[in-house]
């Protein structure tokens, strides 16, 4: 019954590269989620310093402000939407990887942009300059988180 359930924690050789086991498709998932991490962090500084979000009800929220919200905003929070799917995305392929240390850098990211969809939607609401911190903050997690993922399954060339 032992290693169940379990992979190795260390690299699989094959070829003149070392891989994180069942790593295959994790690294384009990864790097896709972090890229659109960094476009939308520069689109949150835009509109945090060049554009004002008009603040809306208790009761509206997102679906008001994609539809009637200045562009920059409707496509940051769309944005948001697609990260958190490849977020999602990253997460799954992680748990079948079976690695603990990419699922649980996987689950923190995702949680951190969670945090900082929530933290927007509280923004938009208030416009409190602490919220908008945690939004950053919260954003610079999830970047820590998936480049470490990203360093955690990148492709080692092997020593002569």
């Amino acid at each position: 019954m032992a290693g169940l359930g379990r992979r190795p924690l260390s690299p699989v050789i094959s070829g003149r590269h070392a891989r994180l086991p069942g790593a295959a498709g994790l690294h384009g998932v990864c790097l896709t989620t972090l890229i659109s991490l960094v476009v939308q962090f520069g689109f949150g500084m835009i509109l945090n310093l060049y554009v004002a979000v008009p603040s809306s009800d208790a009761h509206a929220g997102y679906v008001q402000e994609v539809t009637n919200g200045p562009f920059a905003l409707t496509v940051h929070i769309l944005l948001g939407v697609v990260l958190i799917c490849a977020a999602v995305v990253l997460l799954i392929r992680a748990i079948g990887v079976g690695n603990r240390m990419m699922t649980g850098l996987a689950a923190t990211g995702l949680a951190a942009i969670l945090g900082a969809f929530a933290a927007g939607e509280k923004f938009l609401r208030n416009g409190q300059n602490s919220v908008s911190l945690w939004m950053a903050i919260l954003t610079g997690v999830a970047l820590v988180c998936y480049i470490g993922a990203l360093n955690l399954i990148r492709v080692v060339p092997m020593q002569p």
